[in-house]
């Protein structure tokens, strides 16, 4: 377990719609930039990957979409949880999608260092992703 995780996160906010996808991101992205060392490439890479999950669990999942952020000098967390059915394979974005498959959680796992699939308190998916 990723230490950042055994605190209080540092700002969880919830997105019911894509609509209110920007300011999420725009929360998310002014609180790394103030409290964190890590390049901003790899900073931008990270809100990317957020950003898709989040969408994944706003079209595949239920509304709303619970984002807790956790800040490290060093490190980016985000757990990204939903409602929704929770029958989201752990292995799912491991291989490279189909022409017509989706590709949102495969693009998520190649920009962070680590991408965890589980179940949320609510029964839904929960997402973890990591940058060191």
């Amino acid at each position: 377990m990723n230490e950042a995780l055994a605190g209080y996160p540092f700002r969880a906010l919830c997105t019911y719609d894509v609509g209110t996808l920007p300011l999420a991101r725009h929360r998310l992205e002014s609180a790394a930039r103030s409290d964190s060392a890590l390049p901003s490439s790899a900073i931008e890479d990270f809100l990317i990957a957020v950003h898709e999950v989040a969408a994944n669990g706003l079209f595949h999942g239920d509304p709303p979409v619970r984002i807790s952020q956790w800040l490290e000098v060093s490190s980016l967390t985000c757990l990204v949880a939903d409602p929704g059915r929770g029958d989201l394979h752990p292995l799912t974005g491991l291989r490279f999608p189909e022409e017509w498959g989706p590709m949102g959680l495969w693009a998520a796992r190649q920009l962070v260092d680590d991408l965890f699939i589980g179940k949320s308190r609510s029964g839904g998916c929960s997402v973890l992703l990591i940058l060191t």
